[in-house]
């Protein structure tokens, strides 16, 4: 149909630098169909346009209160939005406006990837992201039950998408996990960020050389250079 080979448009589009607009090309007669309307949300989340689509998202799912995809993509703007700021990265404390939505927002996000679970290793689907964000929210929680529950489940489909991975592997450090940080880490061991945290499990082991070694091939956060620095420099004389 024109509506549906409209909707798949706008959210390609996010792929072409040349649109700005993933409606520029969308009849008017379409725009406010709900496909289209969804469409355009995924395009301003693609683009990563905030707050842009962080409203967009929200009134979506105001005004198509039955569209399951639109709740999911409203939740994930509320684990972003907080995400995204970083006084609360540091200090991890929100607001009670802040809460109440992630709460929300955990519940929605793990509810839908539980309810298609063998969709979580298709490359094609949002499912391993939505189980990805519904433990960011439930970490900010501070849910730790529920947060290493999504962990062991990216861990036991071995999912190795790098952004995925490296979420998931911070939580099980936030969470005093180490076992499962390794199982997380081993899926993906040769990549940069991946690597950094094999780094810190070597140097919590003792083992300074294989941290050294980590550390050579891994992205180092800016934090962390002066460690990582020092553990390269003596893991000789540690030995």
């Amino acid at each position: 149909t024109n509506e549906g080979l409209a909707a798949y448009l706008v959210q390609i589009a996010a792929q072409i630098p040349q649109v700005s607009d993933g409606l520029e090309e969308v009849p008017a007669s379409l725009r406010d169909k709900e496909s289209i309307v969804l469409g355009q949300g995924i395009f301003l989340r693609s683009r990563a346009m905030r707050p842009a689509w962080w409203i967009w998202a929200r009134a979506a799912a105001d005004r198509f209160p039955e569209s399951t995809d639109l709740k999911v993509l409203a939740a994930t703007s509320f684990v972003d939005e907080v995400t995204q700021d970083e006084e609360i990265v540091r200090t991890q404390i929100l607001s009670i406006d802040q809460q109440e939505h992630l709460v929300a927002a955990a519940e929605i996000l793990d509810t839908e990837w539980q309810a298609q679970p063998w969709l979580l290793k298709n490359a094609t689907d949002d499912a391993s992201y939505i189980l990805a964000n519904a433990m960011i929210a439930f970490s900010l929680l501070n849910n730790r039950e529920a947060a290493l529950r999504c962990a062991r489940r990216i861990a036991d489909e071995a999912i190795d998408t790098p952004a995925i991975l490296n979420n998931a592997i911070m939580t099980a450090f936030r969470f005093n996990d180490d076992t499962l940080a390794c199982k997380l880490i081993a899926l993906a061991p040769n990549d940069p960020e991946i690597a950094f945290h094999a780094g810190i499990i070597a140097v919590k082991e003792g083992d300074w050389t294989r941290a050294a070694v980590s550390f050579q091939n891994a992205r180092i956060p800016d934090s962390e250079t002066r460690m990582v620095e020092t553990v390269i420099a003596l893991a000789p004389i540690k030995e």
